[in-house]
């Protein structure tokens, strides 16, 4: 779950050996058509109504946290049962802007991506995906070092993923073969058709790239995580 975590558990998860992540279900924030946010600087200048399926959403959170943090006017409307409810909302423009994983909209709804019912407005990640070149990441709305910690607590998870892990007390020379062989299958041709015929968009990362995300989610100031805890409750 997006958010800042208060369970013991973090304590321990410098300790985990990584070993590597093979898809990431990275949200993107996309508005309908006929919405006056195309790009993210509107985000800023114009009122951006988003559905919300709850108070522990994605959308809402985020939503709240960008707009106390680094001033966008995102308006959120609750109520929503469900992802499906979300979209036909903004379908019927009782809303304006939904955020999913970029992977289900193109599995889901191709037709707006074939038709431009929608604009990509922003990726909910340090860096761009690869079948999103051109959206800028929301770390762009950060201007200062407060401002990418905070949006380094709330969007590291997706960054995170869905990782392959070993827990603390593994002999190295079985980490090191776990890693060399999730490398080795990354690079597999056979792995990579197979991919392709389920349609598994594929977002890998390596170890060290996750070890870097956990030490720079370790590396918030308190301040910083003052500011997050008011967003996550």
């Amino acid at each position: 779950m997006t958010g800042v975590q208060t369970c013991a558990l973090p304590i321990y998860v410098r300790k985990y050996n990584w070993v590597g992540r093979i898809v990431s279900p990275t949200a993107s924030l996309v508005t309908w058509k006929t919405a006056r946010t195309k790009v993210i600087a509107d985000l800023k200048k114009h009122e951006t109504i988003v559905a919300s399926t709850g108070p522990l959403s994605q959308a809402e959170i985020t939503s709240r946290m960008m707009n106390g943090v680094v001033g966008t006017k995102f308006r959120i409307i609750e109520g929503y049962k469900g992802t499906g409810d979300a979209v036909l909302a903004m379908e019927r423009g009782e809303v304006e802007s939904v955020a999913m994983p970029w992977t289900f909209i193109k599995a889901a709804y191709p037709h707006w991506l074939a038709e431009k019912s929608v604009n990509i407005v922003a990726q909910y990640t340090r860096k761009p995906i690869a079948d999103l070149p051109d959206t800028p990441s929301v770390f762009v709305l950060a201007e200062t070092a407060d401002e990418r910690g905070v949006f380094g607590l709330f969007f590291g998870p997706d960054e995170i993923g869905q990782p392959l892990v070993l827990p603390p007390g593994v002999p190295q020379e079985r980490v090191d073969a776990m890693r060399a062989a999730f490398e080795a299958m990354l690079k597999d041709a056979d792995f990579r058709a197979d991919a392709a015929r389920q349609k598994l968009d594929l977002s890998p990362a390596s170890w060290r790239d996750l070890e870097k995300t956990v030490a720079e989610a370790f590396e918030a100031t308190p301040k910083q995580i003052e500011i997050a805890r008011k967003y996550y409750q």
